[in-house]
């Protein structure tokens, strides 16, 4: 087919998608695209005839899997071309006769259309449209119009559906009480508008005139000068719409809208002329006026046919459905701009694809990919682009690897340096190797992992993984390194008698046999330790000695695919044969004062003791032996704060008699005894209760809790626990190898801390206040002089001899007063405050309050001149000073605070004793009337100093 792309495109706009409306053409050349100078050459030369028209119908089928929205129109040609095949009609002179008598039906039916038209006006498109649906040519047709009357324009206006103001409906009735037509009337008067206006390109009288600013002014003028009535009032609101415009254009559209909205007003059964006529009285020319007459007939408010295609056409394109919008863009005159957009982007779209393919043959596949991606943007309709982009393989994964976890498998991948388009990973397991190996898809994911849930057991496992773009493109396979699920055994139980060791547990359907290896101190690797005879169910081993530590690996033993032998990783069970460990029988647990715990009680003979705490009591009777697993649901170990140790009671922890190996320090079930909650003082095997608040003075030191380890002694084992606010049980567990046996429990109930402690000095007396306890209605506050504390104003380091003082504070009157006062003297002071709850004291909060020292300055003249001034800081106490600002001020009164003048000089913060002088000299400005220079604190540390003020004849200068 001799087309080129420009004509090949012109093509489809003008021919194929004006089918999609109209059917395929009548004319038969122009259907097969022959134009005049195509139709003289092929008009001798019937093989090229056939040639072309072959050309012309292999073209339509492959354009189907192009263009979509084609797709029914190329259909309709195809099945034509066909009949017209059969019926041996595929030639010049068949198309010459069927366009002579089509022209000559056409002609008829175009002059019938004529005689029946009620318009005087047409547009061009309207012509086009009408006459390509009889197949008369548009010269032929516009000719017929010209001889019975009626006119054709190139473009009807477009008169505004919708009011270009929101204050059209105010405009619209003050015109009324006005009693004109539109807004001009009002500013430029009725006689002037009579000598003739337009409004389709902007308002313009005849005489120049326009509506702008110089017109709306002179026309306000002139209606200020009317006597008050309705029409003057109505006429300044009218000018005060006009005036509210953003630009003249804006007015223009205001006239505009006006006159088409008179003109849709009145009734649609009249013809153009009388819809003209009375707006041609007013002035309105009268080529304007049928023009905008013929507007509103075609085109009535809310149903014109090319403002919604235009809007079809601007929404495609925004939703980037670019070949929806070229068929859409048919309903549009030909020289409408965005039609010239939409071709726009097509060339874009092909010139991308040109591009893919160029990078394609180069063998540069994400360049490619990056192009058509870009090309499937802008048109994202685009099936064929769309599956152009899948078809190019991206890169492959990297690091694939697999691994099991349970029962199951997990594999993981890098993922692919690709980036373009929607890349997915599809995931096969392979069992065997070379073309013999079974494959089984595990699915596809978009992310960088898939687990596989059930993997066969005893088999040698590889996964590949393939990237995949757009669901069509694959990468090479990426293979991981063969893996095997070999699940343990299950319901494995190990126990310890005094004499010997068994095992027992249930073997996995797969496995060939169970291989049990036992390590004496420490866990025996995979080839190491004894290997102990089994049954294939359990084992008994008397090949043991009391009191010393034995760890069990058991493994199962599965068969490859290839017949060698892979064993699990195997289950290890520490166990220590002998008697069994004896229960703790005196547990005891008391507040310590500092807001934790002490737990002590006997170390017995055999096992080591540890502390589980929960909030219920522990549901087995003292001396009851209890399994390793049911004994850890029960509550938790309590967090250690320090382990004590005294002369009598050196012990934490009960370990094996002397001679027996040490538990290896790794293994958390070995180390020193813990305890947990808060508890209850407990007499020798029964319960009692205690309570504390939060753990403080542990956790102030900042040095990690120590977790001692020693030999059993005859001495009392103690540990410092932390606990919550609350009731909680704490219970002593012996436990040895896999024997566990719960000893005594006692109650405890913890009083919680106040939080929020701050403080407000005032002279002596310091004001605190703090957050209650939701339980406390009663507070202890106790205060002692700081002998060190870190304050603004530090007295000596001397500690005083003033001993500690106490008082009660009730919540009643806490809560009354705003906060607790006391006196506590000028020095810094240590300030703790307990909760009590049932006559229980809680754990401290403690602070320290800055000291208060009052400070004396003097100013007197320096110089030769005297016109500089010295200030003497003394200070009547060991201090440090705070920093303060020597400020020059003018004005009847002294200044009070630093912002009201002007600083000259500062005090830097500095240590006085007591008598010591400090001093500096400024040098105040000359001033014209009474002039100021005061030292005032600056700061957060000026609350905690009081300086004394000399007499005002010092300050005055």
């Amino acid at each position: 087919m001799p087309w080129d792309v420009r004509e090949r495109r012109r093509y489809e706009d003008e021919v194929l998608a004006a089918a999609r409306t109209c059917g395929p053409p009548a004319d038969l050349f122009t259907r097969y695209g022959v134009g005049p100078a195509l139709e003289r050459r092929l008009a001798g030369d019937p093989e090229g005839f056939i040639a072309h028209v072959t050309a012309v119908c292999t073209y339509w089928r492959g354009l189907q899997t192009r263009r979509r929205t084609l797709r029914r129109v190329l259909v309709e040609l195809i099945a034509a071309h066909e009949r017209l095949g059969r019926e041996g009609a595929l030639t010049h002179e068949h198309f010459r006769r069927v366009r002579a008598e089509r022209t000559r039906r056409a002609m008829a039916e175009w002059a019938d259309i004529v005689d029946g038209l009620t318009t005087t006006l047409l547009d061009r498109w309207a012509l086009r449209t009408m006459a390509g649906s009889v197949g008369v040519p548009e010269a032929d047709a516009e000719r017929l119009l010209r001889e019975r009357g009626v006119r054709v324009v190139e473009r009807l206006p477009e008169p505004p559906v919708h009011p270009p103001i929101r204050t059209f409906r105010s405009l619209r009735d003050n015109l009324r009480t006005r009693g004109a037509v539109f807004s001009p009337e009002v500013v430029f008067g009725a006689g002037r508008l009579a000598g003739g206006f337009t409004v389709v390109d902007g308002f313009r009288l005849a005489d120049g005139g326009v509506l702008d600013d110089t017109a709306l002014s002179a026309a306000i003028a002139r209606v200020q000068v009317e006597p008050m009535t309705e029409g003057k009032a109505a006429a300044e609101s009218v000018l005060g719409v006009l005036r509210s415009c953003s630009s003249r254009e804006e007015r223009d559209a205001v006239a505009l809208w006006e006159v088409a909205e008179d003109l849709r007003a009145r009734p649609a059964e009249l013809s153009e002329a009388a819809l003209a006529r009375p707006w041609v009285r007013r002035g309105l020319t009268e080529a304007e006026a049928t023009l905008l007459a013929a507007a509103v007939r075609r085109r009535p408010a809310g149903s014109d046919r090319i403002s919604r295609a235009e809007r079809e056409v601007r929404d495609l394109l925004a939703d980037d459905q670019l070949r929806q919008a070229q068929a859409a863009m048919a309903e549009l005159p030909p020289d409408h701009g965005l039609i010239a957009q939409v071709r726009d982007r097509a060339a874009r779209v092909e010139e991308l694809s040109r591009e893919a393919e160029g990078a394609l043959g180069e063998g540069r596949d994400e360049a490619a990919a990056r192009a058509l991606a870009q090309a499937c943007a802008l048109a994202a309709d685009d099936e064929v682009l769309r599956a152009r982009l899948g078809e190019v393989p991206p890169s492959p994964p990297r690091e694939v690897r697999a691994r099991v976890e349970g029962l199951g498998a997990v594999v993981v991948w890098r993922p692919s340096p690709s980036l373009v388009g929607r890349i997915g990973y599809r995931v096969v397991r392979r069992i065997g190797r070379s073309a013999g190996a079974r494959e089984t898809p595990m699915g596809e994911v978009t992310g960088t992992e898939l687990i596989d849930p059930e993997p066969p057991v005893g088999a040698e496992i590889r996964y590949t993984v393939r990237a995949v773009r757009e669901d069509r493109g694959l990468s090479e396979a990426v293979e991981t390194d063969p893996v095997m699920l070999t699940p343990e055994v299950e319901d494995l139980c190990v126990r310890a008698g005094e004499h010997g060791i068994s095992g027992s547990w249930r073997v996995p359907r797969e496995a060939v046999r169970v291989e049990v290896v036992r390590g004496e101190g420490a866990p025996p690797r995979a080839g190491d330790g004894t290997r102990v005879t089994t049954d294939g169910m359990g084992f008994t081993d008397p090949e043991v000695r009391p009191d010393v530590e034995y760890y069990y690996r058991v493994r199962a033993v599965y068969l490859t695919s290839g017949g060698s032998a892979r064993g699990s990783e195997g289950l290890v069970r520490r166990v220590v044969p002998g008697p069994p460990p004896s229960p703790v029988t005196d547990l005891l647990v008391v507040p310590d004062g500092e807001g934790g715990f002490v737990a002590s009680w006997t170390p017995p003979p055999r096992g080591r003791v540890s502390l589980r705490v929960d909030a219920e009591p522990p549901p087995w009777p003292a001396g009851a032996a209890v399994p390793p697993a049911e004994l850890a649901a029960h509550g938790s170990e309590p967090p250690v704060l320090a382990a004590t140790t005294g002369a009598e009671a050196p012990d934490v922890t009960a370990g094996p008699p002397r001679g027996a190996s040490a538990p290896p320090a790794r293994d958390t079930h070995t180390d020193a005894t813990t305890a947990g909650g808060p508890g209850p003082t407990a007499g020798a095997g029964e319960p009692g209760t205690a309570t504390a608040g939060r753990i403080g003075g542990a956790e102030e030191s900042g040095e990690p809790p120590p977790v001692p380890t020693t030999s059993p002694g005859v001495g009392r084992a103690r540990v410092r626990i932390r606990l919550e606010p609350g009731t909680h049980h704490v219970v002593a567990v012996t436990s040895r190898g896999d024997q566990v046996v719960v000893g005594d429990r006692v109650r405890v109930a913890a009083v919680p801390a106040v939080t929020g402690l701050r403080a407000q000095r005032f002279g002596d007396v310091v004001r605190l206040a703090w957050v209650w306890p939701e339980e406390a209605a009663t507070a202890v506050v106790a205060w002692r002089p700081a002998a060190s504390a870190v304050s603004p104003l530090v007295p000596s380091p001397t500690v005083p001899a003033d001993g500690p003082r106490e008082a009660v504070s009730d919540r009643p009157r806490y809560e009354a007063e705003g906060g607790f006062e006391a006196s506590m003297g000028p020095g810094p002071v240590r300030v703790t405050v307990r909760s009590v709850v049932g006559g229980v004291v809680g754990p401290p909060t403690a602070l320290t309050v800055p000291g208060w020292a009052a400070l004396d300055y003097h100013v007197s003249p320096a110089g030769l001149l005297r016109r500089e001034r010295e200030i003497v800081l003394v200070a009547d106490t060991d201090c440090v000073t705070p920093e303060i600002a020597v400020v020059y001020a003018e004005g009847a009164f002294p200044p009070d605070r630093v912002d009201q003048g002007r600083v000259l000089a500062v005090f830097p913060p500095h240590h006085l004793s007591a008598g010591q002088r400090s001093s500096l000299r400024v040098r105040p400005p000359r001033a014209e009337g009474t002039a100021w220079l005061v030292c005032l604190p600056v700061g957060e540390d000026a609350a905690g100093a009081r300086l004394c003020q000399p007499s005002v004849k010092e300050l005055r200068l």
